[in-house]
């Protein structure tokens, strides 16, 4: 059994017992989250989608927040003496799905 979640403005393919990394969600290490936007559910080898899941919902935990691995980019321009040099670090929030309920 599997459910396709929306978190964070992007979606994500759970089952119970994963633990996600997704964009930082607010919320302290061992509170409950609750996702009530799920897309699609599997069981069985039936698919469910649309209507069928609006009453669906996905519970997990957070497990951790911290930040990502740093990203280092580089610009210049050529012939202008010109360059910077910068990195980024996004927020990560890890969660461990516990259920999937229809």
């Amino acid at each position: 059994m599997y459910a396709v979640i929306k978190a964070a403005g992007r979606q994500y393919r759970v089952s119970e017992g994963d633990v996600i990394s997704l964009l930082r969600i607010p919320g302290e290490p061992g509170e409950s989250v609750d996702f009530s936007q799920v897309v699609l559910v599997e069981k069985d080898g039936n698919i469910q989608a649309g209507d069928s899941v609006k009453t669906a919902r996905v519970t997990g935990k957070i497990l951790q927040q911290t930040a990502g691995k740093k990203v280092h980019y580089y610009r210049f321009r050529r012939r202008k003496d010109t360059q910077k040099t910068a990195g980024h670090r996004a927020k990560i929030t890890k969660v461990g799905i516990e259920k999937i309920v229809l």
